[in-house]
């Protein structure tokens, strides 16, 4: 038998730290392992690390460092920062760690950019998910950019919604957080053709009324469900990401993430919805936007429609963009 390298022993210490705990829901330990996995891989290959306990100041600050390099968003760091802390902790650590401040993580980008997939990045994507046969997350990522649907909500979407939304309702119904239910209008094409996907993809597998379409029946099948997608979007991304999306500010809108993710596609949903509902002459658009991401709140509605804030300036009837922040950075 192969020995077991630094890495491996660390995940397997890793793993059984994440089963002997109850603390938090599944979806956040399963996010604290995955970040605090990633971490420790990095720290055992540098480091040469053995145990969860061994963890120091100074592995933070270089893995901190590594990831900036590597163009994480802040908000990722945070999180696998918080999930090697809680591993460490529950694994019986005693050191002091250095907090984001001293670590110097970047502060949060929410709001200051746009995390929308361009229309060349949804097709490549979509392409290539088919070629390596992963229907799953092709349907996932149509479903995702027609109805702005949250990851989880994708996977937890039934046959029986599919059908109600062909025969009965014209729109289709989800759990979203907090146990509402919310319901999209089925309305532009694109989402007639998704709805018609899922249910042919339901009928050619044999799936049941009350079985999930894109997520196995079992337990916790969601959750596998939702890691699986989120990983082979982290590992094809290069496949179909536009290496330049960064350096790309289209006419009125913040700069794009260097990286995208599944949640980038309520970004298109909210601005392609938006422009739509701005044709059609609604007022209030952005309310209904709001309610159709599950928010209820335009405030955070306007971090999905990335438009640059505009203000009058002195000079009458001359309106301009504000600069972004940090843009000259």
């Amino acid at each position: 038998m192969d020995k077991l390298t630094s890495k491996d022993n660390l995940e397997i210490q890793l793993k059984k730290t994440a089963k002997s705990t109850n603390e938090g829901s599944y979806g956040t330990r399963d996010r604290y392992l995955e970040g605090a996995k990633r971490a420790y891989r990095y720290i055992a290959e540098k480091y040469n690390q053995q145990k969860i306990q061994n963890l120091r100041g100074k592995h933070l600050h270089d893995l901190v460092d590594h990831m900036k390099a590597e163009g994480y968003a802040p908000a990722t760091i945070r999180t696998d920062l918080s999930g090697i802390r809680f591993m460490y902790k529950k694994a019986g650590g005693t050191n002091r760690l250095p907090t984001n401040k001293e670590l110097g993580v970047p502060k949060g980008e929410r709001g200051t950019i746009d995390r929308a997939w361009s229309d060349t990045e949804v097709k490549k994507a979509i392409d290539t998910a088919d070629k390596m046969g992963r229907p799953d997350v092709s349907l996932a990522i149509r479903v995702g950019r027609a109805f702005g649907f949250r990851l989880n909500e994708v996977c937890t979407i039934r046959v029986e919604h599919i059908e109600k939304a062909m025969t009965q309702t014209g729109g289709l119904r989800v759990l979203g957080k907090g146990g509402k239910y919310r319901s999209i209008p089925i309305k532009t094409d694109e989402q007639r053709d998704v709805v018609r996907k899922l249910y042919d993809y339901a009928k050619n597998n044999h799936l049941q009324k009350g079985d999930f379409i894109i997520s196995e029946n079992k337990y916790r099948g969601v959750e596998a469900q939702k890691k699986s997608i989120q990983s082979w979007i982290c590992n094809h991304r290069d496949k179909f990401m536009d290496k330049n999306r960064a350096a790309v500010i289209e006419p009125g809108k913040k700069r794009k993430t260097e990286r995208i993710s599944f949640h980038g596609l309520r970004y298109d949903f909210a601005q392609e919805k938006k422009e739509r509902l701005d044709k059609e002459g609604v007022k209030n658009p952005e309310k209904e936007v709001s309610q159709s991401l599950g928010h209820n709140r335009v405030s955070i509605t306007r971090h999905y429609l990335a438009d640059v804030p505009v203000k009058k300036s002195k000079k009458k009837g001359y309106r301009h963009a504000e600069k972004e922040e940090n843009s000259s950075k």
